[in-house]
């Protein structure tokens, strides 16, 4: 990831720019076209995934509960609260998006406390069901 994309991510709002590179080296940045499945409900998961452009809907049990954009995170859950996907996400749009494994999010929650609370914030909006 270039360490300038870090500023417009709202997961990473707040580190000193002196860290920007360190969190740039811990990310991946991918293109994904109109149509892709990003995640699949009760799939192991690999990855969050954090939207830097385009769209995707959120699907619970064949439902769509929800629609994410620009600085959306998602599938964080399955890292942070146990192994399985608890949606499907699908891109409406062609998606940039950010990727962290689950070993670089951890060191970047362990490393950064703002990231281990919108993490935190994130997964139990997600684990209460208001927004996926």
């Amino acid at each position: 990831m270039n360490p300038s994309l870090v500023d417009s991510v709202p997961l990473f709002s707040g580190i000193a720019r002196r860290h920007h590179g360190e969190v740039a080296a811990l990310a991946d940045v991918v293109e994904v076209p109109a149509g892709a499945v990003l995640t699949r409900e009760g799939e192991l998961a690999r990855e969050a995934f954090v939207v830097i452009d385009g769209s995707a809907e959120v699907h619970v049990g064949g439902v769509r509960v929800s629609t994410l954009g620009r600085g959306s995170l998602f599938g964080e859950l399955g890292l942070v609260a146990g192994p399985r996907r608890t949606a499907t996400v699908g891109a409406r749009s062609a998606m940039q998006l950010l990727v962290l494994g689950p070993r670089e999010l951890a060191s970047l929650m362990h490393r950064f406390p703002s990231v281990r609370d919108r993490v935190g914030a994130a997964a139990a909006v997600h684990l209460s069901g208001s927004a996926t």
